[in-house]
């Protein structure tokens, strides 16, 4: 992390779009989400998309472990074959924060209705990084940055990595 003028910290985000044929100029929600984290004094130090191949997911994962702040997937939180990206978390993220889960699904759910309950947020740390993954929904990208990532995550980081680090020292 570094700080912005204001003393608050710069985090650095990794932005990864699962879907089998977007690009950059198809990728409406990806966009949304890298114009949000500009907007909030954020650095986007990656932006990928990628097909929805677990081993591809898996990969990503290990790799930005401990290079940026925080990795947020668009897509890859659907059912079934859908949910690369959810799966693939809840295998490798030891730490979950099922509060996100819950509250992005209650949020959506009073916005969306029924919908809501298709969705498989996830949030959860591993090591000092952050790790969260929406379904590729603006709605969603939304409710989740606008209400629960974005507006406390600077402060909250880095007690939830404190409180990391005194559990695994016990």
């Amino acid at each position: 992390m570094s700080s912005t003028d204001t003393g608050a910290p710069t985090l650095r985000f990794a932005l990864v779009t699962v879907h089998p044929d977007a690009t950059e100029e198809t990728d409406r929600v990806g966009g949304f989400i890298r114009q949000r984290l500009q907007r909030h004094g954020h650095k986007l130090v990656l932006y990928r998309i990628i097909p929805p191949k677990p081993a591809m997911v898996r990969e990503g994962i290990i790799k930005m472990e401990g290079r940026v702040d925080v990795v947020l997937f668009n897509g890859g939180a659907g059912i079934g074959a859908g949910g690369v990206a959810f799966d693939a978390l809840t295998e490798l993220v030891p730490d979950v924060l099922p509060g996100f889960a819950t509250l992005l699904t209650q949020l959506r759910f009073a916005e969306s209705g029924a919908v809501a309950q298709h969705d498989r947020p996830f949030a959860g740390l591993r090591s000092d990084t952050l790790y969260a993954a929406l379904p590729s929904d603006l709605t969603v990208a939304r409710l989740a940055l606008d209400q629960l990532l974005l507006p406390d995550l600077r402060d909250r980081l880095p007690a939830l990595r404190a409180a990391r680090q005194g559990s695994a020292a016990v």
